[in-house]
């Protein structure tokens, strides 16, 4: 297994782009790819050599990716915020010297690391290195003026049809 089909599986992406030769036309390159594996036609993107659109057809609902990002980081922030308190509550009730001293330092000095290293790791999961990948890639030959299609599929099986269905046309290959 290669490190993106890996990464694919990791990330649940279940897109597939294909660079489309030169010497075909787009249009005909789509049809090929919706008659071999039968998917409608908003399942399949067409990324033409001067298409200015580039990032709204990579990136269909950067609504919901935003909402995703926000819960993630809320969810695991709140989950820093509580371990914090639970670690300096534990600490002023053992009756550690420094934490009677000033009892709310003793929770800001744990709470804020707690928040913090809460949103870091939400900010981590919420990265997907596979989509990034596919659309770094859809950019460049978009800026390199070669055309390319990205197919949507439902599952990983449904992937895994449509790239054994395109192999055998000449003139696309799988990014």
């Amino acid at each position: 297994m290669s490190t993106k089909q890996i990464s694919d599986v990791i990330n649940n992406d279940n897109r597939i782009a294909f660079a489309v030769d030169e010497s075909m036309p787009l249009n005909q390159a789509k049809a090929l790819v919706k008659s071999r594996t039968g998917l409608n036609d908003d399942k399949i993107e067409v990324i033409a050599r001067d298409d200015g659109e580039v990032e709204a057809k990579i990136e269909k609902s950067p609504q919901k990716l935003g909402k995703y990002m926000l819960s993630v980081h809320l969810k695991y922030s709140l989950i820093g915020l509580i371990i914090g308190m639970m670690i300096a509550t534990a600490l002023v009730l053992a009756e550690v010297d420094f934490t009677h001293e000033n009892i709310i330092f003793t929770y800001i000095a744990f709470i804020s690391p707690g928040i913090f290293i809460g949103s870091f790791v939400a900010g981590l999961m919420s990265l997907n290195p596979a989509r990034d990948a596919t659309n770094m890639e859809l950019v460049q030959r978009n800026q390199d003026e070669k055309p390319s299609l990205l197919v949507m599929c439902q599952s990983a099986e449904q992937k895994k049809a449509v790239k054994k269905a395109v192999d055998e046309i000449s003139g696309l290959s799988v990014i």
